[in-house]
Parts: C-alpha cells; sequence; structure tokens
C-alpha cells in the first residue's frame, strides 16, 4: 500500500531517499509518513547522521509531508525543477520520530 526506496549516493556521501509511493486509494492517511519514519529510524539506529531526497518544487503535497516529518530545502537546485531537501539529525531530535 505505501513504499520507499532507500539508497545510497556517492555523490553526497549519505543514503538518498530514491522512492516514495503510496497507493492513491490509500493516500491521505499517514501510511506514506510511517513509512519514511520507520525508514528514518532505522537509518539513525545505524548511526546516519542524514537522509536527503530531490522534490519536484510544484509537488506541493509532497513537500509538505517531507518538511513535517523533518526535512528542510538544502537550497540546491537540480534541472527540472527539483530541489534537493535533507534530514539531519539534531541534538535534540536524535532520538527517533514518532
Amino acid at each position: 500500500v505505501a513504499a520507499c526506496l532507500i539508497t545510497w549516493s556517492d555523490v553526497l556521501r549519505a543514503p538518498f531517499l530514491a522512492y516514495s509511493i503510496t497507493c492513491p486509494d490509500h493516500q491521505n492517511r499517514g501510511l506514506g509518513a510511517v513509512r519514511i519514519k520507520m525508514s528514518v529510524n532505522a537509518l539513525v539506529a545505524r548511526g546516519h547522521r542524514e537522509l536527503y531526497l530531490v522534490v519536484t518544487e510544484g509537488n506541493l503535497p509532497a513537500q509538505h509531508l517531507y518538511e513535517k516529518i523533518g526535512f528542510r530545502a538544502c537550497g540546491q537546485r537540480h534541472p527540472g525543477n527539483l530541489q534537493v531537501i535533507a534530514r539531519g539529525r539534531q541534538p535534540e531530535t536524535e532520538r527517533e520520530i514518532s
């Protein structure tokens, strides 16, 4: 119903959220957020401090979801109206996110 794929970025030297999807019939129920949070928590447990992703500037629902989870724009841009956003671990948020 919901899935995400995290891979390693040699360019960023950090984990990279390459793909996130929720079936249309199950959207707006928090399933995508739960899947991403579980992945973030697994990365934190393995000692990773950052997770990056790229989102289309006009994809406001996805941007809202990522910001709600704690991702922030890095200011980098790529061709095709894409922006890089990251979730870095801050001292006050080193515990699991819920």
